[in-house]
């Protein structure tokens, strides 16, 4: 009798899903923790990440569609606006 094994493929669309659920917990938290505490430090490290994980989902939806699009200016133009969002995440 042959025995079945559990494979499990990672796909995009699965990481996307992933990503964007815990960046909405973090907004979640994020709010929860300004209301009570009102601005502390805490708080605005989750409104960070929760932000960045959105910018990563965004990110990489934004790609497959350039992606799909296959011309260069779109890639160009993914590439410019990945470039500006990471240096402004940066600079803050």
């Amino acid at each position: 009798m042959a025995t079945r094994t559990k494979t499990t493929s990672i796909s995009w669309s699965r990481v996307i899903n992933f990503v964007s659920f815990w960046a909405v917990m973090c907004i979640a938290i994020a709010l929860i923790l300004a209301k009570i505490f009102s601005g502390n430090q805490v708080s605005t490290a989750f409104t960070t990440i929760g932000n960045i994980l959105s910018y990563i989902v965004a990110l990489a939806t934004s790609f497959s569609y350039a992606y799909y699009k296959r011309n260069l200016w779109y890639y160009i133009a993914w590439v410019v606006a990945l470039v500006l969002i990471v240096l402004f995440i940066i600079l803050k």
